[in-house]
């Protein structure tokens, strides 16, 4: 799996990076809401297995220059979610945990 995930962001990179996004000056996001949201459910998939089938549906809020993904309260009455942030700018990983 962590192979895919290695090949998933390397397609990101080399996709974006034609189409005019990795100069650094572009004030547009290096990837956009709906790809964030997919590469975030990979990662968090990954790292957290079956607890993430109680976190789902997944949230994604905007920040200023990150994505943010979390999952929903589980229904069993647990208070901890899991999320990732993700840089807008270069799709690097800014913080993963539960919280």
């Amino acid at each position: 799996m962590k192979w895919f995930i290695g090949l998933l962001i390397s397609i990101v990179f080399f996709s974006v990076g034609h189409i005019g996004g990795a100069e650094g000056n572009n004030k547009e996001p290096f990837i956009n809401q709906e790809l964030a949201l997919q590469i975030g459910e990979l990662i968090l998939d990954n790292k957290y297995g079956e607890y993430m089938k109680t976190q789902k549906p997944l949230e994604i809020i905007s920040l200023d220059s990150a994505w943010l993904i979390s999952g929903n309260r589980p229904h069993s009455g647990f208070s901890q979610i899991a999320y990732i942030i993700i840089d807008k700018r270069n799709c690097k990983l800014i913080k993963m945990g539960i919280k």
